[in-house]
């Protein structure tokens, strides 16, 4: 008798790629302001250790400068012992000349160590100072997102119609600058709606579209964020 056929062996299936915003979500973490407050009082304090570590320079330099001088008041004093007939008297000066030599050539070399240092110092400490600060920035969607509801609901219990066009999303702005616009930014946006935007009605007999524009922008400007509230009303 034939045996029966055995049945097929199941094959896995492959794993289903995760949402790329679960990656995305994977790639930050939450931090609060606190701590980057902390971490920017730690780079200031860094920054100035780093200006009094430059400020040795000088003291350095004058060393150096000192060191320079000595050598030249012992070859003065070499040519002074030169014309006379004992060498005994010549070989302390001519100790003293060596010894010298060697102290200035490593007052050189740990200055110029000491400058490479000071210059690398102050590249790193710069750097860090840009990515702290670039943590605590964030996008200007961030407080643009609550406005279209806002707008829709409050032309909607003054019975107009708005437009509302959002630009510059994608302006970086520091966090607590954020927290502190958003009341102030609301009550700018209710105030257009309110007095600087008409009725349908008033603007058709103004020969307007009734359908207002209301328009709300964030740009950088040098070190400055301009955020505009601009209303095609009355």
């Amino acid at each position: 008798a034939s045996q029966p056929a055995a049945p097929p062996e199941a094959t896995a299936e492959p794993a289903a790629p995760e949402d790329a915003e679960e990656l995305e979500e994977r790639q930050y973490i939450r931090i609060h302001t606190g701590d980057l407050d902390a971490i920017l009082n730690l780079v200031g304090e860094l920054i100035i250790n780093q200006h009094r570590y430059e400020s040795r320079r000088a003291a350095y330099q004058e060393m150096l400068d000192g060191l320079r001088g000595h050598r030249q008041m012992i070859a003065q004093l070499q040519k002074l012992t030169r014309n006379e007939d004992t060498a005994a008297e010549c070989s302390p000066v001519e100790a003293l000349d060596s010894s010298s030599a060697a102290l200035l050539q490593q007052a050189k070399t740990l200055f110029k160590r000491a400058r490479t240092d000071s210059q690398h110092m102050r590249v790193a400490i710069n750097n860090l100072q840009e990515q702290v600060f670039g943590v605590r920035m964030v996008s200007a969607s961030r407080i643009f997102a609550l406005l279209p509801r806002l707008v829709r609901m409050t032309a909607r219990k003054l019975g107009k119609k708005i437009d509302l066009r959002i630009l510059g999303e994608e302006t970086r702005i520091d966090s607590r600058i954020i927290e502190e616009i958003r009341d102030p930014l609301i009550h700018l946006v209710q105030n257009a709606i309110h007095h600087g935007i008409e009725s349908p009605e008033k603007r058709k007999n103004l020969g307007k579209n009734p359908t207002g524009t209301l328009t709300i922008a964030a740009a950088q400007e040098g070190n400055r964020i301009l955020i505009t509230v601009r209303d095609v009303g009355q």
